[in-house]
Order: structure tokens, then C-alpha cells, then sequence
């Protein structure tokens, strides 16, 4: 999962945008559609984690058991052209913060939990 704290110019419509990558992460988001899912490693996370967002600013969808499985508790962001520069900036300001007082559900995570699925308690 990318993190925002290493960010870089990239083109969208109307000009040039920060948009938060990592040269060392897969995409976000392989749907085509403009939603990105940030999941949580901890459920429970998911009351806290969206106060902080809200209280920066930071409007998204949050995605909360038992709407989703525990496994897929997070929250989706839509970036848009309408966004400006100084939005997508403090969207990633705030997801480098979010990284360092939450945890987040990485890649690797998520493969530990699809290897915990396969084995069927004997």
C-alpha cells in the first residue's frame, strides 16, 4: 500500500497534480474506477482513524464492519481533477500521518491473511 510521504508530480487534465505515489509500492487502485481503497490491519481502528481524518480535513467513505468483512475495514478516497494541488498536498500530508499513528493493511498483510484462509484447522 502507498504511503503518502513520498510524493510526485504527475499530469492530470488542466495542468500538473502532487499525487501521492511510492516508487517502491504496486498502484492503489487496478479497477479503473477513481475510488482508492486504504484498508486497516485493525478493525477497530476505523472510529479514531475517521475523526482524524474529518478533524483535517479530510473528507472520504468509510468502509466499517459489518458492512465489509473486519479483513476490508478502511476507507475509500475519490480524487478528481476538480481537486486541486493544495487539497491532493494535505490529502497526502495526512495520509503519511495516518501511516505513522495507525497500521495499516500492506500487501504483505494481505497475504498472510489469504495464507491463514487456506489452512483449515485440523
Amino acid at each position: 500500500m502507498a504511503t503518502c510521504t513520498d510524493t510526485r508530480r504527475t499530469a492530470r487534465p488542466g495542468g500538473s497534480s502532487t499525487a501521492c505515489t511510492s516508487s517502491t509500492s504496486t498502484p492503489p487502485n487496478r479497477s479503473g474506477y477513481p475510488l482508492i481503497e486504504i484498508p486497516l490491519a485493525n478493525h477497530e481502528d476505523i472510529d479514531p482513524v475517521g475523526r482524524y481524518l474529518f478533524d483535517r480535513g479530510i473528507y472520504v467513505t468509510m468502509a466499517a464492519y459489518p458492512l465489509v468483512p473486519k479483513d476490508e475495514v478502511g476507507f475509500r478516497i475519490q480524487i478528481t481533477a476538480a481537486n486541486t494541488d493544495d487539497q491532493i498536498d494535505l490529502l497526502c500530508e495526512v495520509l503519511g500521518e495516518i501511516n505513522e499513528r495507525f497500521e495499516l493493511q500492506h500487501e504483505r498483510h494481505r497475504q498472510l491473511l489469504a495464507e491463514g484462509r487456506r489452512v483449515s484447522p485440523t
